[in-house]
């Protein structure tokens, strides 16, 4: 059926430290996320109950008066979905563990806190889903909450999942080098996305607050010798993420510092993203000199044959103003 909607209310499922939610989307004006389940603790998971939720926000879209929480979202497109009860994305966002304090986090004021918080057991929900046969063959699922590495069930997870003919997109410090992302990604199963936002030890550690540059980029270099660049597959890449945080490392220099590192250690993907918090303070009146480090950066990765993606927070931030890369 033909109507507005977006892929992560169809067919996505987010788990949150203390929720399930359609979608981690926040940073358009609706602020996302649509609730599928509150005060959700691991336990008792009913499938029905959340399917039927998601057909609650269909109808919305249906009648043309969408939830507020998706005003703005990039992501709303006229499809002709397909309306079953399947998942093809996971979001494994429900801890909050990390081995760095980067300013721009929602832990950074009170990283001890969220350090100690004990998150709930995900592994058997994942096995209800499964059970249930409500997953898709190929599913995508992403680990987006403190650093995987620090998970207490990741590798389990790692193997269950991948036993299922999932595909994964991993979000990490690069602190800790893993084996089970080394294989991974040699076996074109997933995408590795580390942040160091910098291309200087003095900007790292300024954002990071953890003196672990060279570090991280020893260990870039290790999982770039495991990345698999094929161009027929979008599995096996490794992808270097550069966060825009104004007055911190919004300039040419920095991002040209961090570009000839990626360079040298042979990473064809980047990642262009903008402060979140930032972002919602300043959406209609984004300083030029930041359009004008976008269009430096689509210079210089064309300049290397680099890959450019550009984030959610950048793509909201070009539909506010000219010019647009």
């Amino acid at each position: 059926m033909i109507y507005k909607s977006c892929h992560l209310l169809e067919y996505g499922i987010s788990f949150n430290s203390s929720s399930i939610r359609t979608c981690c989307c926040t940073k358009h004006k609706g602020g996302g996320e649509l609730v599928l389940k509150e005060n959700f603790d691991g336990k008792n998971i009913c499938i029905d109950e959340l399917f039927a939720k998601k057909e609650n926000y269909r109808r919305l879209f249906k009648m043309g008066t969408p939830p507020s929480e998706c005003e703005g979202c990039p992501w709303i497109e006229e499809n002709n979905w397909s309306i079953e009860n399947k998942i093809n994305y996971i979001h494994i966002n429900h801890w909050t563990k990390c081995n760095c304090n980067c300013s721009y986090c929602f832990s950074f004021e009170n990283k001890n806190e969220f350090n100690k918080f004990k998150n709930y057991q995900i592994l058997p929900t994942l096995k209800t889903l499964l059970k249930e046969e409500c997953v898709d063959n190929g599913t995508l699922v992403e680990f987006a909450g403190g650093e995987c590495t620090e998970l207490q069930e990741f590798d389990k997870i790692m193997d269950l999942l991948s036993k299922n003919h999932c595909k994964f997109t991993i979000n990490s410090s690069g602190i800790k080098f893993n084996k089970k992302i080394e294989k991974n990604l040699k076996n074109k199963t997933l995408n590795l996305v580390i942040s160091p936002d910098a291309g200087t030890k003095e900007t790292y550690e300024k954002i990071k607050n953890v003196k672990m540059f060279d570090k991280v980029w020893e260990n870039i270099k290790k999982y770039s010798k495991a990345q698999q660049n094929d161009e027929h597959n979008e599995f096996g890449k490794l992808k270097l993420k550069y966060v825009i945080i104004p007055d911190t490392n919004d300039n040419k220099y920095e991002f040209s510092e961090f570009i000839e590192k990626c360079v040298n250690i042979n990473c064809h993907n980047i990642i262009i993203d903008i402060e979140k918090n930032w972002l919602e303070n300043n959406f209609d009146k984004t300083p030029n000199h930041i359009f004008a480090l976008l269009a430096h950066a689509e210079n210089k990765t064309k300049e290397y044959s680099i890959n450019l993606e550009l984030a959610d927070g950048i793509l909201i931030m070009n539909s506010s103003k000219e010019p647009k890369i």
